[in-house]
């Protein structure tokens, strides 16, 4: 089986926030235009309010490599990835909520193969 020519997606559930919103996404863009291997980023509206809906399909329209998913309802964060890593092609896949409470520089890194032949469990945190 070939990988994916497309190394890293990053999928961002999305639930209204159209005040924060154009922050987060401008660092979301400059994150994914910054990496030297191909890179998307699936964003996933969880059903947002008018203002943030908008606000999402407008970036969504110009930056090359992004997907935009919308919720038919509000079905909470843990559909909202789901749906996002399933629908992402990356070979390597990872997730952040769209406050950016996980530094988005810190994606790529979070994807790293571990070395050791020892099974690994990986614990989301803000502090590690």
């Amino acid at each position: 089986m070939a990988e994916s020519p497309i190394h890293l997606s990053v999928v961002v559930p999305v639930r209204n926030g159209a005040d924060r919103l154009p922050m987060h996404l401008e660092a979301l863009r400059r994150y994914v235009c910054a990496q030297p291997r191909p890179t998307e980023l699936v964003l996933v509206d969880d059903h947002s309010e008018p203002g943030a809906a908008r606000l999402l399909a407008d970036f969504a329209g110009t930056l090359s490599g992004a997907t935009l998913l919308r919720n038919d309802a509000n079905r909470g964060k843990g559909f909202s990835v789901a749906r996002g890593m399933a629908a992402a092609r990356g070979a390597r896949r990872v997730f952040t909520d769209a406050d950016l409470a996980y530094p988005v520089a810190e994606c790529a890194s979070s994807t790293a193969v571990p070395t050791w032949r020892s099974p690994a469990a990986c614990s989301p945190s803000r502090a590690i």
